[in-house]
């Protein structure tokens, strides 16, 4: 078990994510492959989470991406959500998901929304978390059951 040290979350490049995403969210698929579209956009945000100079514990991508339900309001995307399994329930999952919603914040002031296709199997966490479920249960190939979530992040 860790010790108390306080994670650090700091924004990391792109590529510094595929490790954990492939690890962690598609291990069945290349590290190629683990280069989302629109992950070097201008307005993509990736945030990494460590423990002092430790390796990376957890991840969180954030696109600037319309939400089918809400057209034409400011939205942006959550993807590639994970944190290592010796660090679950210790609060870096909701570290990582402040990180990124500050960030949706700081670029849409006045409110957004925040939306994912979120694993069944973290919609407990998400709902913690102040998040609505909508919709049917979805498969994504090769990955599992899904639903969609969204929070309005107000000013």
């Amino acid at each position: 078990m860790l010790d108390q040290s306080p994670f650090v979350i700091a924004s990391i490049a792109s590529q510094q994510t595929h490790a954990l995403r492939q690890q962690l969210l598609r291990p069945h698929q290349s590290l190629a492959e683990m280069a989302y579209p629109g992950d070097d956009d201008s307005t993509s945000r990736h945030f990494g989470a460590h423990i002092g100079d430790g390796p990376l514990l957890g991840i969180v991508s954030i696109y600037c991406q319309p939400h089918a339900t809400q057209p034409g309001q400011p939205a942006w995307q959550l993807r590639a959500m994970a944190t290592a399994g010796e660090v679950r329930g210790l609060g870096l999952g909701r570290q990582l998901l402040n990180a990124a919603e500050a960030y949706a914040r700081s670029v849409n002031p006045e409110g957004c929304w925040l939306w994912a296709n979120a694993r069944e199997s973290a919609l407990g966490f998400y709902q913690a978390c102040g998040y609505r479920v909508l919709g049917e249960l979805f498969e994504v190939p090769g990955v599992g059951p899904h639903r969609i979530i969204e929070k309005w992040l107000a000013k």
